[in-house]
C-alpha cells in the first residue's frame, strides 16, 4: 500500500477521530486544543500526498525519516497578537486582520506562487468543493475541468496576494530571482507592476543599497562556517580551531560535524566498469540510436538508461506507428487498423477528451501518409520490413557474425532493425527509416545521419541475414570496396505532420555511402562502444543541454554543478 493509505488505517484504528470530534464540540480551551490536533493530522495528511506525489516509490521508513527532519515552529498561544517589536512570519492566510507597517512577500517565484499543479489529498475534497461551487463543471470532460479548477485556483492565489499586499501600512516589497534559465518571477509581480507598483532589480539604484545579511546561528549554519574556514586557509590557527569545534561537535552526538557525512569526502565506492566482463565476443553493445546518444553526451546516455526521462508516451507512440507501417506494408485495410487503434489506445494512453481524441487523429493520420508513400514506391521492391541486423565491429574492421574464441576488448557489437529494405531495378539496395517526430532533419542533416549510415553499413556487410547475400569478414578497404551486396543509400520518411497530407510524407534521402565513410564510421561506432562501458561517462555541452532531463545531475550546468570542491 501507499504512503497514504498506511497512514489512513494507523488513523482509522486508532480511533482518535471520535475523540477529537467529541471534544470540539464541546468548545472552550479543550476544544480549540482538539481543533489544532485536527489540523495537525490533516497536515500530516498532506504530506503525505506531496511524498507520494513526488516519490511515488518512496518508502514508508523514507517518509518517517522526511518527518523527524522536519524542524516544527513552537506551538503558539492561542488569540496570541503580533508584536510590533519582531518580525513576524506569517503566511498569507495567518495574515488576515493583521496590519504592518513593512510586508515583505520572500519567494515569489512562477511555479510556486501560483503553483502550475493542483494537490488532492486522499478523498479529494478540493474537487469535491470545485462542483459544489462551479456546478457547471459537471458537465465538462476531465482535460476541461482541470483546466477550469486551475483557472480557479489562479484566481484564488492572485486574491491571496491582493490581501498580502493590503496588510502593509507603509511599504510592501515583494522579491524573486529571475535568472533567466530555470528560475523566473512570479506572474503575479508583472501584475503588480502594470498596477503601478514600483519594480527594480539588483544593480538599479535601488537595488545597490542592499547588503549581505549575516548566516542564522543555527547548528547546520555554524558547520558550514566552520568547514569553510576549515578550506580557506588550511593549517592556520584559525582552521585548527575549526577543527577542535567540529571534533567537540562531533563528539556531542552531532552527525553533521562528521566528515564521513560531508559529499564528496568519502571515497569512491568503486572504480570498475558497469559492464561486466565476458569470456568471448564484445563487451560493448550498442544501437544506432544508443551510438546518437553516446556521441552527444556520455553523461546523459548513462543517466538516461537509469532513470525514467518522461519520454515514454512518445517512445509508445513510435512504437505504434511502427506496428502500423508494418501492418500496412503486411497488406491489412485501412478500417481494420483505424478499429484496431480506437479500440486499443485510451487504454494505452493516460490523456482523455479532446486531448485522446487528436492523439488518436494525429495516429491514423500517420497510417494515411504511410499507405500513400508504399503506394508510391513503384520502383522499389519490398526486400522485408522490421529486419533484424548485428554487426560486431572493431578498429581494424569489422566482422560479421564470426564465432572467435577471442575478439579484441575494443570492439562494438552493433544491432538493431530496419524498418523497410528495398531494393530498385538495378538490384541496389535501400533502407527506409519512418520517423514518427514532429521535426523532420534537415537535407544536410539527412546526409549524415548515423541510423541511416549503420544500415547501409549492415547491408554492405551482409550483416541482415538472409535478406543478402552472406559475407564473413572486410577487414579493410580492398575487402570493402568488394560489398557483400550494393546499397543505392537510405531515406528518412516522416509521418507524422497532418499537413503533408495532401503531398504526401515528408522525405530525406541519404546517399549511398563510400569506403572511406564507412570506416570512419566503424572507428567512431568503437569509440562510442569503449565509452559505454565505462567507468567514466563525459558530459559534452551542446544544443541538447536545452531540453536534457539530467541536466540537474549534470557538472557542466548550474542546476547539476559540483559543490564542496
Amino acid at each position: 500500500d501507499s504512503v497514504e493509505m498506511v497512514l489512513w488505517n494507523l488513523w482509522h484504528s486508532s480511533n482518535k477521530a471520535y475523540s477529537l470530534r467529541a471534544v470540539t464540540a464541546g468548545g472552550g480551551v479543550a476544544g480549540r486544543a482538539a481543533d489544532r490536533s485536527a489540523d495537525a493530522v490533516m497536515g500530516l495528511f498532506d504530506h503525505a500526498a506531496d511524498f507520494v506525489e513526488q516519490m511515488p516509490r518512496g518508502s514508508l521508513r523514507q517518509f518517517v525519516e522526511m518527518m523527524r527532519e522536519q524542524e516544527l515552529p513552537a506551538p503558539r498561544r492561542a488569540g496570541r497578537r503580533p508584536s510590533r517589536k519582531a518580525v513576524n512570519l506569517l503566511s498569507a492566510h495567518n495574515a488576515v486582520a493583521a496590519e504592518f507597517d513593512v510586508v515583505v512577500v520572500a519567494g515569489a517565484q512562477e511555479g510556486v506562487w501560483p503553483s502550475p499543479r493542483r494537490r488532492f489529498g486522499l478523498f479529494e475534497l478540493e474537487l469535491l468543493v470545485d462542483l459544489l461551487d462551479r456546478p457547471h463543471m459537471k458537465d465538462l470532460d476531465d482535460a476541461q475541468r482541470e483546466a477550469a479548477g486551475m483557472a480557479a485556483s489562479a484566481a484564488d492565489e492572485r486574491k491571496l496576494v491582493v490581501l498580502a499586499a493590503s496588510r502593509a501600512r507603509e511599504n510592501i516589497l515583494f522579491t524573486a530571482v529571475d535568472n533567466g534559465e530555470d528560475l523566473a518571477a512570479s506572474q503575479f509581480i508583472d501584475e503588480l507592476a502594470r498596477a503601478g507598483v514600483p519594480r527594480w532589480a539588483a544593480g538599479d539604484a535601488a537595488g545597490e543599497t542592499l547588503t549581505e545579511g549575516h548566516r542564522m546561528f543555527t547548528p547546520g549554519a555554524l558547520v558550514a562556517d566552520l568547514r569553510t574556514q576549515l578550506q580557506t586557509a588550511p593549517g592556520a590557527a584559525e582552521s585548527e580551531a575549526a577543527a577542535r569545534i567540529l571534533a567537540t561537535l562531533r563528539r556531542s552526538g552531532f552527525g553533521a560535524a562528521s566528515a564521513r557525512r560531508w559529499y564528496r569526502s568519502a571515497p569512491v565506492s568503486s572504480n570498475g566498469s558497469p559492464v561486466p566482463e565476458k569470456d568471448k565476443g564484445p563487451r560493448a553493445r550498442i544501437s544506432p540510436s544508443a551510438f546518437e546518444e553516446l556521441e552527444t553526451c556520455p553523461l546523459r546516455w548513462f543517466i538516461g538508461r537509469q532513470m525514467s526521462s518522461g519520454t515514454e508516451m512518445p517512445l509508445l507512440k513510435g512504437n505504434v506507428v511502427h506496428a502500423i507501417a508494418q501492418a500496412v506494408q503486411s497488406g491489412v485495410g485501412e478500417g481494420q487498423i483505424e478499429s484496431t487503434v480506437r479500440e486499443f489506445w485510451p487504454a494505452m494512453s493516460p490523456a482523455a477528451g479532446w486531448v485522446l481524441d487528436t492523439e488518436i487523429e494525429d495516429i491514423l493520420a500517420s497510417e494515411k501518409l504511410i499507405r500513400g508513400w508504399v503506394a508510391n514506391q513503384g520502383g522499389y521492391t519490398s526486400v522485408g520490413e522490421e529486419i533484424s541486423f548485428r554487426m560486431e565491429l572493431y578498429p581494424g574492421g569489422p566482422t560479421v557474425d564470426v564465432d572467435e574464441e577471442a575478439v579484441s576488448a575494443a570492439s562494438v557489437s552493433v544491432s538493431g532493425r530496419i524498418d523497410r529494405l528495398d531494393r530498385d531495378e538495378s538490384g541496389y539496395l535501400r533502407a527506409v527509416d519512418f520517423k514518427s517526430g514532429g521535426k523532420a532533419a534537415t537535407v544536410a542533416e539527412a546526409i549524415v545521419n548515423p541510423q541511416l549510415a549503420f544500415y547501409q553499413l549492415a547491408a554492405r556487410l551482409g550483416a541482415i541475414g538472409d535478406m543478402v547475400a552472406p559475407r564473413a569478414t572486410a577487414t579493410d578497404e580492398a575487402a570493402a570496396d568488394d560489398p557483400a551486396d550494393k546499397v543505392a543509400g537510405g531515406v528518412l520518411v516522416y509521418v507524422n505532420q497532418k499537413a503533408a497530407l495532401k503531398t504526401g510524407a515528408n522525405e530525406r534521402v541519404q546517399p549511398a555511402m563510400g569506403t572511406q565513410t564507412h570506416l570512419e564510421l566503424i572507428r567512431r561506432a568503437t569509440a562510442a562502444g569503449a565509452l559505454s562501458i565505462g567507468p567514466d561517462y563525459p558530459a559534452i555541452t551542446s544544443k541538447a543541454c536545452e531540453s536534457c532531463s539530467a541536466a540537474s545531475m549534470c557538472p557542466t550546468q548550474n542546476t547539476g554543478r559540483q559543490v564542496g570542491r
